[in-house]
């Protein structure tokens, strides 16, 4: 099943599937072949050897895969499902039109508060001088704590959609879109992973305790 999801029972899922066949629309019948289909695993699970039972798990597995597909089908969601390879081709396809905008889009940075700042995924920088807060009442922390000491801008906002990689990585903490220049002053050029997840491989969190 989808990560995040709670797992079903195989007869929880037979009747997820029969209670979603109960209309003659294609996705309806969709459902009530699933159904049979989950219903003949269940009798050979039933009659299944130990060695067998590998096997079994593995079908479930594409069985349940399937049932994730046509739901996203019938809601909408499946339609929008993006990655960073496809972020990362869209925005090199708008480098491509008009590079021009797209650097001063992306070097547009907004001064933003510390509930954005400590976002786990969206990415800030420091402002950089930091604000000046020599004259301002010391005694006042509710005052000092309006004071906006970095900036987000739209890749920091994109990479927040993505995540960060993970503790371990070389990169913890950064998000997986980077923009190339030419050179400090600009032109952009494109963009790519920040580590390609061939050089670096996001290894899955450890289940041992």
């Amino acid at each position: 099943m989808a990560k995040g999801k709670l797992l079903m029972t195989l007869d929880e899922t037979i009747m997820h599937a029969l209670s979603r066949a109960g209309d003659d629309t294609p996705k309806g019948k969709e459902y009530g072949q699933l159904a049979e289909w989950l219903t003949e695993l269940r009798k050979y699970r039933a009659a299944a050897t130990e060695d067998h039972l590998a096997g079994v798990a593995a079908a479930q597995e594409v069985l349940d895969t399937e049932l994730d597909r046509i739901d996203a089908e019938v809601n909408g969601r499946g339609h929008f499902r993006i990655t960073p390879d496809d972020a990362i081709l869209v925005l090199n396809e708008a480098v491509r039109a008009d590079p021009e905008a797209v650097l001063a889009l992306v070097e547009y940075r907004v001064p933003c508060n510390d509930a954005l700042a400590d976002h786990p995924s969206i990415q800030v920088r420091n402002i950089n001088p930091p604000p000046d807060t020599s004259k301002m009442d010391a005694t006042n922390p509710a005052l000092l704590a309006q004071v906006k000491t970095c900036e987000v801008g739209l890749l920091g906002i994109l990479n927040g959609l993505f995540g960060s990689y993970p503790l371990g990585h070389s990169k913890f903490g950064w998000g997986p879109i980077r923009a190339e220049y030419a050179s400090a002053a600009g032109p952009i050029t494109g963009f790519s992973w920040t580590v390609s997840p061939e050089d670096e491989p996001i290894k899955p969190p450890s289940t041992t305790t």
